[in-house]
C-alpha cells in the first residue's frame, strides 16, 4: 500500500463497491499532487505523507475551481456559505454548526445522519437553498436534493444524492488522461 497502488481495490470492497462508491469514472491520476482517483460517488485521494487514503472534498475542490456558477445553473446546488463563523470553533463546535443546516429539512436530514459515517461519505453541510421544484442542501462530497415535484428521475417527497466524483467528470475536472475508467476490482 505504500504507493497508493492497491488501495483503491480494499477501498472499494470496503465501501460496497458500486452500491456505496458508484463505478469507477476515471483511472488514477495525480490531482493536486496525490495519487487520485474517481467513483461516482466519492474520489479517493493517496496521502503519502500520512500513508493514508482520504476522500477529496469534490464539491470544495469545485468550488475552489470556480465552478459555483455551472453548478447552480445546471446542477441546482447552492453556493457554499462563508466559513468565516467557523473561526475559533472547537472541531464539535464547527460539526454542530454545520450538521444544524440539515435543520432546514428533514427528509433531507434523515438520509443525512441514515449513514453510518456521514461526515465521512458526505463531509459537512456547506449552504441549502430553496430552488423551486426542489430543496437543496449542499455537503463537502454530496449535495442532497429534496423533490417538491415530480421530476423524470425522482418522485415528490424524494431525496436524491448527486454523485460528487461523477459530476466532477461531467465537468471535465479530471485530466484527459485519466477520464477514462478502467474495470472495478473483482468482488473479493
Amino acid at each position: 500500500l505504500a504507493n497508493g497502488e492497491d488501495v483503491t481495490e480494499l477501498l472499494f470492497r470496503a465501501f460496497a463497491g458500486p452500491t456505496g462508491l458508484g463505478a469507477p469514472v476515471t483511472q488514477r491520476f495525480v490531482y493536486d499532487g496525490c495519487i487520485t482517483q474517481a467513483m461516482q460517488k466519492m474520489v479517493f485521494q493517496w496521502r503519502p505523507e500520512r500513508g493514508e487514503v482520504w476522500f477529496l472534498n469534490t464539491f470544495d475542490a469545485l468550488h475552489d475551481k470556480g465552478k459555483d456558477d455551472w453548478l447552480l445553473v445546471y446542477r441546482q446546488t447552492p453556493r457554499p456559505f462563508d466559513t468565516t463563523p467557523d473561526s475559533g470553533l472547537t472541531w464539535e463546535q464547527v460539526v454542530s454548526r454545520h450538521q444544524g443546516m440539515l435543520d432546514q429539512n428533514e427528509a433531507i436530514k434523515a438520509a443525512y445522519f441514515a449513514d453510518a459515517d456521514p461526515i465521512a461519505h458526505y463531509g459537512l453541510p456547506v449552504s441549502y437553498a430553496d430552488m423551486g421544484n426542489s430543496f437543496v442542501i449542499r455537503a463537502q462530497r454530496a449535495t442532497f436534493q429534496y423533490w417538491k415535484e415530480d421530476v423524470p428521475w425522482a418522485k415528490q417527497g424524494e431525496v436524491s444524492v448527486a454523485n460528487g466524483g461523477g459530476l466532477a467528470q461531467e465537468m471535465g475536472r479530471w485530466p484527459a488522461d485519466g477520464a477514462t475508467p478502467g474495470p472495478p476490482p473483482p468482488p473479493p
